[in-house]
């Protein structure tokens, strides 16, 4: 009976020694793992290329599991290895020689680079510049201005004498105007007459008179009263013209073509000195001619 006990108590303690046993090989297998810097997914992956489960490792019992022991120890330096050759190697550590020749060169080319950047951007800004300025006058050659038709077709004519236009009735006549009588009916009479410097003309046998600062339509109605003393007609036989205006020297300044002093006939309005002067150009406006 005794010696039943004993067999029973030392069957117990070689069960705890090696129930002890597995716990600490697992224990330090993991701790080896982890300063190797292995995973137990790697560790589980490699087992299982050589048929040899974790999971199966941890359920088996210590006699069992003590066979595997070198095989997983070999896969672990595997895996270690394996680990070491991957990691980067350490560059040389420059010296002070060569750290302060690395931060020259560095400055040069951050220098360079700076100076580069510079010169593109002015390079840059020039292109914008030249790029706007082109669209720019473009849009002058594109764009037609208002109303510059009218002298660039030459619509309106410049007058070089009073034959290729009829005054108008408000023309005021001034020195130098040459104006033509009419009469025809009973009385026959026709003549020319260039007003002075004083201002008047001065018809044969009549009183002389004053047409200076005179409108053309007024004129017509005051020499036909003073004719009609001295002739016979009826209304409608008795005309006025001009025949050949003074000269006037005008000053064209402005957004046109040709500015500068021009010397025109009389005769001629706004507009027709403004085609003498070839008209507004591409930046001048019709809306504002004074």
């Amino acid at each position: 009976m005794r010696i039943i006990k004993i067999i029973i108590i030392s069957i117990l303690c070689n069960t705890v020694i090696l129930a002890q046993t597995k716990s600490a090989l697992i224990e330090k297998a993991y701790s080896e793992i982890e300063k190797k810097g292995i995973t137990e997914s790697e560790l589980s992956d490699a087992l299982d290329k050589r048929g040899i489960s974790l999971d199966e490792l941890k359920t088996m019992d210590t006699a069992e599991a003590l066979r595997y022991q070198s095989e997983v120890e070999g896969v672990i330096k595997e895996l270690e290895q394996k680990k070491l050759n991957e990691k980067p190697k350490k560059s040389k550590v420059p010296s002070a020689i060569d750290a302060r020749s690395i931060n020259k060169g560095n400055r040069m080319v951050a220098d360079s680079l700076l100076e580069k950047n510079r010169l593109d951007t002015i390079a840059e800004n020039k292109k914008i510049k030249d790029s706007f300025r082109s669209a720019f006058l473009d849009s002058f050659k594109e764009v037609e201005i208002w109303g510059q038709h009218i002298f660039k077709n030459k619509s309106i004519q410049l007058y070089e004498s009073s034959t290729n236009a009829k005054a108008p009735a408000n023309y005021i006549l001034g020195v130098g105007d040459q104006i033509s009588v009419s009469i025809w009916g009973i009385s026959q009479y026709n003549e020319q007459f260039e007003i002075n410097s004083e201002g008047y003309i001065a018809p044969a046998r009549m009183p002389r008179i004053f047409l200076k600062g005179i409108s053309l339509g007024r004129a017509k109605t005051m020499m036909s009263n003073y004719f009609r003393r001295f002739y016979r007609f009826d209304s409608n036989q008795f005309d006025v013209n001009l025949i050949s205006s003074r000269t006037v020297q005008i000053n064209i300044v402005g957004e046109v073509e040709h500015f500068g002093s021009f010397t025109l006939p009389s005769i001629n309005s706004v507009f027709n000195a403004l085609v003498n002067a070839g008209g507004p150009n591409k930046i001048g406006s019709v809306r504002k001619i004074k």
